[in-house]
Protein backbone atom coordinates (compact mmCIF):
# COMPACT_ATOMS: atom_id res chain seq x y z
CA UNK A 1 0.00 0.00 0.00
CA UNK A 2 1.57 3.07 -1.02
CA UNK A 3 1.71 5.69 1.39
CA UNK A 4 0.23 9.21 0.46
CA UNK A 5 1.80 12.46 1.26
CA UNK A 6 -1.52 14.78 1.89
CA UNK A 7 0.04 18.26 2.64
CA UNK A 8 3.38 19.73 2.67
CA UNK A 9 4.02 23.40 3.87
CA UNK A 10 6.89 25.77 4.82
CA UNK A 11 7.44 26.49 8.47
CA UNK A 12 10.83 28.02 9.67
CA UNK A 13 12.51 26.93 6.24
CA UNK A 14 11.76 23.64 7.44
CA UNK A 15 8.93 21.54 5.28
CA UNK A 16 6.33 20.46 7.36
CA UNK A 17 4.21 17.43 6.19
CA UNK A 18 1.34 15.32 6.57
CA UNK A 19 1.23 11.74 5.45
CA UNK A 20 -1.57 9.04 5.33
CA UNK A 21 -1.26 5.76 5.86
CA UNK A 22 -3.95 3.06 4.99
CA UNK A 23 -4.87 -0.55 5.35
CA UNK A 24 -7.25 -3.09 3.45
CA UNK A 25 -9.68 -2.63 5.87
CA UNK A 26 -10.04 1.26 4.66
CA UNK A 27 -8.64 2.60 8.40
CA UNK A 28 -6.67 5.64 7.60
CA UNK A 29 -3.59 7.39 10.14
CA UNK A 30 -2.64 10.72 9.41
CA UNK A 31 0.90 11.70 10.40
CA UNK A 32 3.25 14.60 10.49
CA UNK A 33 6.98 15.20 10.76
CA UNK A 34 5.78 18.27 13.24
CA UNK A 35 6.59 16.15 16.53
CA UNK A 36 6.06 12.80 15.14
CA UNK A 37 2.40 13.31 15.25
CA UNK A 38 -0.30 10.90 14.92
CA UNK A 39 -2.73 13.94 13.67
CA UNK A 40 -6.16 11.46 13.15
CA UNK A 41 -7.40 7.82 13.08
CA UNK A 42 -10.27 7.32 10.90
CA UNK A 43 -12.40 4.27 10.75
CA UNK A 44 -15.00 3.58 8.03
CA UNK A 45 -18.55 2.26 9.99
CA UNK A 46 -21.51 -0.53 8.87
CA UNK A 47 -22.50 2.66 6.96
CA UNK A 48 -19.51 3.80 4.97
CA UNK A 49 -19.05 7.11 7.25
CA UNK A 50 -15.29 7.48 8.35
CA UNK A 51 -15.18 8.64 12.64
CA UNK A 52 -12.24 10.19 13.70
CA UNK A 53 -11.45 8.26 16.92
CA UNK A 54 -8.52 10.56 18.10
CA UNK A 55 -8.85 14.62 19.35
CA UNK A 56 -6.41 17.28 18.12
CA UNK A 57 -6.38 20.46 16.09
CA UNK A 58 -8.65 21.09 12.82
CA UNK A 59 -5.45 21.05 10.70
CA UNK A 60 -1.42 20.97 10.57
CA UNK A 61 -1.67 24.84 10.07
CA UNK A 62 -3.26 24.99 14.02
CA UNK A 63 -0.60 23.06 15.29
CA UNK A 64 1.94 25.51 13.77
CA UNK A 65 0.29 28.70 14.88
CA UNK A 66 0.77 27.29 18.83
CA UNK A 67 3.83 26.37 18.38
CA UNK A 68 5.03 29.02 21.03
CA UNK A 69 2.13 28.48 22.84
CA UNK A 70 3.00 27.75 26.46
CA UNK A 71 -0.61 25.76 27.08
CA UNK A 72 0.23 22.63 25.58
CA UNK A 73 -2.26 19.53 25.43
CA UNK A 74 0.40 17.55 23.42
CA UNK A 75 -2.46 16.28 20.66
CA UNK A 76 -1.07 12.71 19.56
CA UNK A 77 2.67 14.13 18.85
CA UNK A 78 5.56 12.35 20.47
CA UNK A 79 6.54 12.97 23.60
CA UNK A 80 10.32 13.42 25.40
CA UNK A 81 12.87 13.06 26.17
CA UNK A 82 11.27 12.49 29.39
CA UNK A 83 7.16 11.88 29.32
CA UNK A 84 5.47 12.78 32.58
CA UNK A 85 6.79 14.59 35.14
CA UNK A 86 10.42 15.45 37.28
CA UNK A 87 10.02 16.83 40.14
CA UNK A 88 11.67 20.18 41.02
CA UNK A 89 13.17 19.99 37.95
CA UNK A 90 16.27 18.63 38.49
CA UNK A 91 17.77 14.56 39.24
CA UNK A 92 21.17 13.22 40.00
CA UNK A 93 23.50 10.74 37.78
CA UNK A 94 26.20 9.77 39.90
CA UNK A 95 27.13 12.76 42.54
CA UNK A 96 26.36 15.19 39.21
CA UNK A 97 23.34 17.30 39.38
CA UNK A 98 21.20 18.33 36.58
CA UNK A 99 18.80 21.63 36.35
CA UNK A 100 15.94 21.17 33.47
CA UNK A 101 13.43 23.90 32.69
CA UNK A 102 9.93 24.42 34.73
CA UNK A 103 7.41 24.12 32.87
CA UNK A 104 4.83 23.29 35.15
CA UNK A 105 5.20 25.38 38.54
CA UNK A 106 8.07 23.67 39.86
CA UNK A 107 7.95 21.02 37.79
CA UNK A 108 9.65 19.36 34.54
CA UNK A 109 6.79 18.01 32.54
CA UNK A 110 6.65 15.93 29.26
CA UNK A 111 10.56 17.38 28.14
CA UNK A 112 9.83 20.48 28.51
CA UNK A 113 9.26 24.15 26.85
CA UNK A 114 10.40 22.43 23.39
CA UNK A 115 10.42 18.74 23.39
CA UNK A 116 10.08 16.09 20.65
CA UNK A 117 6.50 17.84 19.91
CA UNK A 118 7.88 20.94 18.69
CA UNK A 119 10.85 19.53 17.28
CA UNK A 120 10.52 19.04 12.93
CA UNK A 121 11.72 15.47 12.82
CA UNK A 122 13.51 14.19 9.08
CA UNK A 123 11.29 11.27 7.78
CA UNK A 124 11.66 8.86 4.61
CA UNK A 125 9.08 6.32 3.80
CA UNK A 126 8.67 2.33 3.82
CA UNK A 127 5.59 1.73 1.42
CA UNK A 128 6.41 -2.11 1.84
CA UNK A 129 5.71 -2.49 5.32
CA UNK A 130 3.18 0.74 5.46
CA UNK A 131 5.86 2.78 7.65
CA UNK A 132 6.63 5.95 8.50
CA UNK A 133 10.67 6.41 9.93
CA UNK A 134 11.19 9.45 11.88
CA UNK A 135 14.40 10.81 12.99
CA UNK A 136 15.40 13.47 15.40
CA UNK A 137 18.46 14.67 17.57
CA UNK A 138 17.93 16.29 20.98
CA UNK A 139 21.44 18.21 21.25
CA UNK A 140 23.59 18.56 24.65
CA UNK A 141 22.12 20.61 27.27
CA UNK A 142 18.87 21.14 25.68
CA UNK A 143 15.36 21.58 27.97
CA UNK A 144 18.80 21.22 30.32
CA UNK A 145 19.25 17.44 29.54
CA UNK A 146 23.14 15.98 29.61
CA UNK A 147 24.36 14.27 25.97
CA UNK A 148 23.01 14.84 22.55
CA UNK A 149 19.75 11.80 22.18
CA UNK A 150 19.53 10.55 18.53
CA UNK A 151 15.96 8.64 18.73
CA UNK A 152 14.80 7.07 15.80
CA UNK A 153 10.58 6.43 15.77
CA UNK A 154 8.59 4.27 13.01
CA UNK A 155 4.86 3.99 12.91
CA UNK A 156 3.02 1.74 10.85
CA UNK A 157 -0.29 0.10 10.16
CA UNK A 158 -0.86 -3.97 9.11
CA UNK A 159 -4.26 -5.15 8.10
CA UNK A 160 -4.62 -6.34 11.33
CA UNK A 161 -5.24 -2.92 11.96
CA UNK A 162 -2.27 -2.37 14.32
CA UNK A 163 -0.55 0.78 15.00
CA UNK A 164 2.89 0.38 15.52
CA UNK A 165 4.92 2.72 17.33
CA UNK A 166 8.70 1.42 17.61
CA UNK A 167 10.93 3.77 19.58
CA UNK A 168 14.79 3.61 19.20
CA UNK A 169 17.52 6.11 20.43
CA UNK A 170 21.38 6.20 21.49
CA UNK A 171 23.15 9.10 23.52
CA UNK A 172 26.61 9.72 24.07
CA UNK A 173 26.38 10.34 27.88
CA UNK A 174 24.27 9.11 30.36
CA UNK A 175 21.02 10.74 29.87
CA UNK A 176 17.62 10.40 31.35
CA UNK A 177 14.94 8.35 28.39
CA UNK A 178 11.59 8.15 28.83
CA UNK A 179 9.68 8.44 25.34
CA UNK A 180 5.43 8.12 24.19
CA UNK A 181 2.64 9.17 22.27
CA UNK A 182 0.12 11.50 23.80
CA UNK A 183 -3.09 10.30 21.39
CA UNK A 184 -6.00 11.31 22.80
CA UNK A 185 -8.59 8.25 21.82
CA UNK A 186 -12.55 9.11 21.59
CA UNK A 187 -14.53 6.40 19.98
CA UNK A 188 -17.61 8.36 19.51
CA UNK A 189 -15.53 10.59 16.97
CA UNK A 190 -15.68 13.81 19.49
CA UNK A 191 -19.25 14.01 19.51
CA UNK A 192 -19.63 13.65 23.62
CA UNK A 193 -17.62 12.94 26.37
CA UNK A 194 -16.23 9.86 27.26
CA UNK A 195 -18.27 8.92 30.33
CA UNK A 196 -19.98 5.76 28.40
CA UNK A 197 -15.65 4.58 28.02
CA UNK A 198 -15.15 1.40 29.08
CA UNK A 199 -11.48 0.73 30.55
CA UNK A 200 -9.86 -2.18 31.19
CA UNK A 201 -5.83 -2.69 32.52
CA UNK A 202 -3.57 -5.29 33.90
CA UNK A 203 -2.05 -3.09 37.40
CA UNK A 204 -2.37 -4.37 40.67
CA UNK A 205 -0.99 -1.17 41.67
CA UNK A 206 -0.46 2.49 41.25
CA UNK A 207 1.96 5.37 42.23
CA UNK A 208 1.05 7.20 45.07
CA UNK A 209 1.18 10.65 44.33
CA UNK A 210 1.86 14.20 46.10
CA UNK A 211 -0.46 17.11 45.60
CA UNK A 212 1.56 18.31 42.60
CA UNK A 213 1.35 15.21 40.95
CA UNK A 214 4.42 13.74 41.57
CA UNK A 215 5.15 10.14 43.25
CA UNK A 216 6.01 9.72 46.45
CA UNK A 217 7.82 6.35 46.19
CA UNK A 218 5.33 4.32 47.59
CA UNK A 219 2.85 1.43 45.63
CA UNK A 220 -0.57 1.77 45.69
CA UNK A 221 -2.90 -1.47 45.81
CA UNK A 222 -6.21 -1.26 43.92
CA UNK A 223 -8.08 -4.34 45.01
CA UNK A 224 -11.95 -2.88 46.27
CA UNK A 225 -11.04 0.80 44.70
CA UNK A 226 -11.58 3.17 41.91
CA UNK A 227 -8.75 2.25 40.03
CA UNK A 228 -8.89 -1.08 40.06
CA UNK A 229 -9.32 -2.08 36.06
CA UNK A 230 -8.29 -5.43 36.20
CA UNK A 231 -12.08 -6.13 34.77
CA UNK A 232 -13.70 -3.55 32.47
CA UNK A 233 -14.90 -0.43 34.39
CA UNK A 234 -17.23 1.80 33.02
CA UNK A 235 -15.60 5.70 33.36
CA UNK A 236 -19.61 6.86 34.50
CA UNK A 237 -19.26 4.53 37.41
CA UNK A 238 -16.24 6.25 39.14
CA UNK A 239 -16.47 7.87 42.07
CA UNK A 240 -13.51 9.33 40.42
CA UNK A 241 -14.54 11.10 37.30
CA UNK A 242 -17.13 12.48 39.47
CA UNK A 243 -14.09 14.97 41.07
CA UNK A 244 -11.24 15.45 38.89
CA UNK A 245 -10.53 12.43 36.91
CA UNK A 246 -7.54 10.30 36.27
CA UNK A 247 -3.95 11.13 35.95
CA UNK A 248 -2.19 8.80 37.52
CA UNK A 249 0.58 5.85 36.66
CA UNK A 250 -0.48 2.39 36.61
CA UNK A 251 2.08 0.10 37.07
CA UNK A 252 1.35 -2.97 34.60
CA UNK A 253 1.34 -6.72 35.66
CA UNK A 254 4.63 -7.34 33.93
CA UNK A 255 8.00 -7.93 34.68
CA UNK A 256 9.72 -7.82 31.62
CA UNK A 257 10.20 -5.96 28.63
CA UNK A 258 8.15 -8.40 26.22
CA UNK A 259 4.97 -6.62 24.21
CA UNK A 260 2.09 -7.80 26.04
CA UNK A 261 -1.58 -6.79 26.31
CA UNK A 262 -2.16 -5.02 28.81
CA UNK A 263 -5.26 -2.76 28.23
CA UNK A 264 -8.43 -1.92 26.20
CA UNK A 265 -10.15 1.15 25.71
CA UNK A 266 -14.24 0.53 24.07
CA UNK A 267 -17.44 2.21 24.32
CA UNK A 268 -21.06 1.11 25.30
CA UNK A 269 -23.42 0.39 22.41
CA UNK A 270 -19.97 1.77 19.67
CA UNK A 271 -18.42 -1.63 17.96
CA UNK A 272 -15.17 0.62 17.61
CA UNK A 273 -12.51 -1.01 20.61
CA UNK A 274 -9.37 -0.61 20.68
CA UNK A 275 -6.93 -2.15 22.48
CA UNK A 276 -3.42 -1.94 23.70
CA UNK A 277 -0.15 -3.64 23.96
CA UNK A 278 3.40 -2.37 25.12
CA UNK A 279 6.66 -3.51 26.31
CA UNK A 280 6.50 -0.37 29.07
CA UNK A 281 6.40 -0.87 32.47
CA UNK A 282 3.14 1.67 33.12
CA UNK A 283 0.65 3.26 31.52
CA UNK A 284 -0.07 6.56 32.34
CA UNK A 285 -4.22 7.04 32.23
CA UNK A 286 -5.28 10.48 32.10
CA UNK A 287 -9.29 11.35 31.05
CA UNK A 288 -8.34 15.06 29.67
CA UNK A 289 -9.21 16.84 33.34
CA UNK A 290 -7.35 20.12 31.76
CA UNK A 291 -10.38 20.86 29.10
CA UNK A 292 -12.53 23.33 29.97
CA UNK A 293 -14.70 24.07 26.48
CA UNK A 294 -12.37 27.03 25.66
CA UNK A 295 -10.56 24.90 23.24
CA UNK A 296 -11.99 24.37 19.97
CA UNK A 297 -11.08 21.31 18.31
CA UNK A 298 -11.88 18.69 14.90
CA UNK A 299 -15.51 19.44 13.82
CA UNK A 300 -15.25 22.71 15.43
CA UNK A 301 -16.42 21.25 18.61
CA UNK A 302 -15.57 22.49 21.79
CA UNK A 303 -13.48 19.93 24.17
CA UNK A 304 -15.12 19.29 27.15
CA UNK A 305 -13.78 17.87 30.68
CA UNK A 306 -13.47 14.05 30.06
CA UNK A 307 -13.36 14.51 26.20
CA UNK A 308 -10.61 12.39 25.95
CA UNK A 309 -8.45 9.21 27.26
CA UNK A 310 -5.06 9.06 26.91
CA UNK A 311 -2.92 5.79 27.72
CA UNK A 312 0.54 6.71 27.41
CA UNK A 313 3.01 3.44 27.82
CA UNK A 314 5.97 5.25 29.73
CA UNK A 315 8.81 4.33 32.38
CA UNK A 316 7.43 5.30 35.96
CA UNK A 317 7.57 9.47 36.35
CA UNK A 318 10.43 11.08 38.12
CA UNK A 319 12.30 7.89 37.92
CA UNK A 320 15.97 9.25 38.03
CA UNK A 321 14.49 10.83 41.63
CA UNK A 322 13.72 7.07 42.57
CA UNK A 323 15.84 4.02 43.22
CA UNK A 324 13.20 1.51 44.04
CA UNK A 325 11.72 2.41 40.12
CA UNK A 326 12.76 1.09 37.38
CA UNK A 327 15.67 2.73 35.42
CA UNK A 328 15.35 5.08 33.03
CA UNK A 329 19.05 6.11 32.23
CA UNK A 330 20.31 5.22 28.95
CA UNK A 331 24.22 5.18 29.17
CA UNK A 332 26.68 5.55 26.15
CA UNK A 333 26.66 2.28 23.38
CA UNK A 334 23.25 1.50 25.16
CA UNK A 335 20.26 0.98 22.66
CA UNK A 336 16.76 2.04 24.45
CA UNK A 337 13.93 0.74 22.48
CA UNK A 338 10.12 0.90 22.85
CA UNK A 339 7.51 -0.55 21.52
CA UNK A 340 3.70 0.12 21.88
CA UNK A 341 0.45 -1.37 19.43
CA UNK A 342 -3.19 0.35 19.06
CA UNK A 343 -4.76 -2.28 17.59
CA UNK A 344 -8.66 -1.13 16.28
CA UNK A 345 -10.86 -3.70 16.47
CA UNK A 346 -14.05 -3.13 14.85
CA UNK A 347 -17.09 -6.23 15.34
CA UNK A 348 -20.41 -6.53 13.80
CA UNK A 349 -22.65 -6.77 16.99
CA UNK A 350 -22.47 -3.90 19.06
CA UNK A 351 -22.11 -3.72 22.65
Amino acid sequence: MKIVKEKELTFKNDKIVVLKLTNKNNIEVLLSNYGATILSVLVLDKNGSKTDITLGYKSIEDYLKNHNNREEYYFGCTIGRYANRIANGHFKIGNEKFDLSKNEGENHLHGGFCGLNKKIWDYKLNDSNNEVIFNCISNDNEEGYPGNLNIELSISLNDLNEINLKYKATTDKPTPVNLTNHVYFNLNGGKRDVLNHNIKLKSDFILENDENNIPTGKFIPVTKTEYDFNTKKNLRDSAIMQMDGYDNCFVLNKTNKKLELVGSISELNNPVSIEIFTTEPSIQLYTANAFDGSFIGKNNKSYQKFFGICMEAQKFPDSPNHSNFPNSILNPRELYEQETIYKINIIDDKY
